[in-house]
């Protein structure tokens, strides 16, 4: 048997919440959230709203820092 090396807990961390892997996230979540609403689980259908809500800031957050960064880039240069 090969040992398994476990991750770091901040590389596994980077990877999970790394922009690429949050922007793929919201799709699914979109996708749960019709599933929990026909299945009539309103609970997890609030729930996944939620998980959105999350998403969709931490998005924008991503997004603002993405644009400040090129902000000062530019008058840098």
């Amino acid at each position: 048997m090969f040992p398994v090396n476990p991750l770091d807990p901040s590389v596994l961390n980077r990877l999970m919440n790394s922009p690429k892997s949050i922007r793929y996230r919201l799709p699914h979540l979109h996708d749960r959230a019709k599933q929990d609403l026909a299945a009539g689980d309103s609970l997890a259908h609030q729930r996944t709203l939620l998980e959105i809500a999350r998403v969709e800031r931490e998005i924008d957050r991503q997004d603002a820092l993405l644009q400040k960064a090129l902000q000062a880039e530019s008058t840098s240069a």
